[in-house]
């Protein structure tokens, strides 16, 4: 009744996929650098649209105090 060693390494019971641990840290850095990636590129979208929005109301502020100027 005692439990086989094996049973929770079930899935290295193949040389085969026991000897693929390098390509599965290889996978793994893999995803590190992609999700390194996807989230520097979302924080560069993030603030290029805040630079815009920021630019766009400091030009609507403009507009506005150069209306204000012409009008008094």
């Amino acid at each position: 009744m005692s439990p086989t060693p094996n049973t929770p390494h079930s899935c290295c019971s193949s040389s085969s996929s026991c000897s693929s641990s390098s390509s599965s840290v290889v996978i793994v850095v893999l995803v590190v650098v992609v999700v390194v990636f996807v989230v520097a590129v979302v924080v560069v979208v993030v603030v290029v649209v805040v630079a815009a929005a920021a630019a766009a109301v400091a030009a609507m502020l403009v507009v506005f105090v150069f209306f204000v100027i012409v009008a008094c």
